[in-house]
Order: C-alpha cells, then structure tokens, then sequence
C-alpha cells in the first residue's frame, strides 16, 4: 500500500543548559490522524486517532560528537472507527552523530520500544487477526540499530534515520526509513554543528 503516514508535529519544546555542552530539553508533540483509515486493510498507514506525545532529553555535545539519549510516552485516543484502544507505548533512543565538513554530521542509532498498558476494545466487533498478518494483539517489545545523517542548512536541520528491528515480540519485523525538518521559530539562527560561539 502507499501514501503517506502518520505526521508528528511538536509546537512546545524547551531546552536547559546544563554547562560544558550538556542539556536537557522536553518537548510536547501530537500524532494526526491525516490518512484514509480501512479496518480491513492489511496494511494501516494511519490511525482514525491522535496520540499526544510528552518526551525528554539529554544531550551533550562537543565539536567533533553530538550525543542524545531521547526517552518518549504515546498516549493513544481510541480509534473512531473501531471504537479500539491500543496501549500507551514508551521508547528510548540513542544516537551519537559526528560531525563532519559543511554541516554534515552521520552517526550510529539504537532504539528501544515497548507498549506499557493494555489494549481496550470498546467494540462488540473485535478486531480480525487475519487482516494483520496473523498477529496476536499482545503488547509488544522491539529493539534495533540503524544509522542517521543530518545536515544543516540556515537555521533549518534535516534529518534521515534508517533502522532495523533486531529482536520483535508481537510487533512486525520492519525496516523504518525516517525523514525529520526541524525550524526553530524565532530567535537567531543556532550555529553549525560543532561551534560554539
């Protein structure tokens, strides 16, 4: 199936200095439900719900490394299709990117993923196995590896991360490719990866 997923917009985040390149940010982001939802479908690139996403971070950075530890809660709204509630989910990413020439920096990923709550079915039609792959909908447990690279242009910061599910418990095995534009609204301009003023 093509088209487009699921889109993350974060219109909150703060950031504290802590000294010597180490900070710590929070953020507040929200899932949309902007694609065509079929419960028949095999294959779901959307959700008929939202997900509100707190999250936190560590990061410390020195001109040659950037490293971030980035732990994140979903909170999921019951799909308005199914009257399905799937489970609050929690996540924990590393990623260690080095900087290099011009704005570029590429580096090494892992991440851990699990959903903490239990599904609700509000539903008297329960959801049919057989339309996601066989599945059981237990809660899941995945982790994996990958690679990011980034670059710089103005005050704007593209992202691409590439991973690969290592170990799987009631999740799809899968190959995520992930895109990311970050814009700061306001302010100066931040310098190029690596410098600091």
């Amino acid at each position: 199936r093509e088209g487009l997923g699921r889109i993350t917009i974060q219109p909150v985040r703060i950031s504290w200095a802590l000294g010597e390149g180490r900070f710590v940010s929070s953020g507040l982001g929200l899932q949309l439900p902007i694609n065509d939802f079929g419960p028949a479908d095999s294959v779901q690139l959307s959700g008929d719900f939202w997900t509100i996403i707190p999250d936190v971070a560590f990061s410390w950075l020195t001109p040659t490394w950037e490293t971030t530890l980035h732990a994140s809660y979903f909170i999921n709204t019951e799909n308005q299709t199914t009257d399905y509630d799937s489970g609050d989910e929690f996540s924990i990413n590393f990623t260690a990117l080095r900087n290099l020439d011009n704005g570029w920096a590429v580096g090494p990923l892992a991440y851990y993923a699990a959903q903490v709550t239990d599904d609700e079915n509000n539903s008297s039609d329960p959801p049919n196995p057989d339309n996601y792959f066989g599945m059981e909908f237990d809660k899941f447990e995945t982790f994996g590896v990958g690679i990011g690279v980034r670059k710089q242009f103005g005050p704007a910061l593209f992202n691409f991360n590439l991973t690969n599910a290592l170990d799987v418990s009631s999740e799809i095995e899968t190959t995520i490719a992930q895109f990311r534009v970050t814009i700061p609204l306001g302010g100066p301009p931040p310098p190029p990866p690596g410098v600091r003023p």
